[in-house]
Formats: C-alpha cells, sequence, structure tokens
C-alpha cells in the first residue's frame, strides 16, 4: 500500500505527477489493498466505519474524477488542486 495510514493526502502526494492511466492504475491498487484491510479487521458488514473503508472509498470516488471529471463530494477541493491536468 502506498498510504499505510490510509490517507488520502498522503496517497495524492505520491501520485500527482504521475500520468492518468498509471494514476487510475495505482488508485485501483489501492482501493482494493485498503479494502481488504478494513474487511480483515471489522468485516464486510463494517467497513464503512473503518479509516480504510473510508480511505477506499474516496479513492474509487477518486477513479471517478480521473476517468470523467466529476467532482466527488466525499473529497475536499484542496485535495483535486494538487493534481496537475496535463496534455
Amino acid at each position: 500500500m502506498i498510504s499505510e495510514k490510509c490517507s488520502f493526502r498522503d496517497f495524492i502526494q505520491v501520485v500527482k505527477d504521475r500520468d492518468f492511466s498509471e494514476m487510475i492504475c495505482l488508485t485501483d491498487q489501492e482501493a482494493t489493498s485498503a479494502e481488504r484491510l478494513a474487511i480483515k479487521a471489522y468485516g464486510p458488514e463494517n467497513i464503512e466505519y473503518s479509516a480504510c473503508g473510508l480511505y477506499s472509498t474516496k479513492l474509487k470516488s477518486f477513479i471517478l474524477f480521473l476517468r470523467h471529471g466529476i467532482k466527488p463530494s466525499n473529497i475536499k477541493e484542496h485535495n483535486l488542486d494538487i493534481i496537475r491536468i496535463r496534455e
């Protein structure tokens, strides 16, 4: 996992200079890892209450943002501002 603390901000700092396809791939892998940690620790019925479960949800929303440009409501604007759109 890129962010051992399940911190979205830490994750963004690591991937912000990557190209979009690599960013999407890394985000997908990170979301899967975070979800597995949450399920292992809290069980599938309590995943949304764990820090890693919330982190996984943010990462999935971030993938939506990267693919479609739709700003997710569960991610703060300043976290998205540090990503530089490249042509």
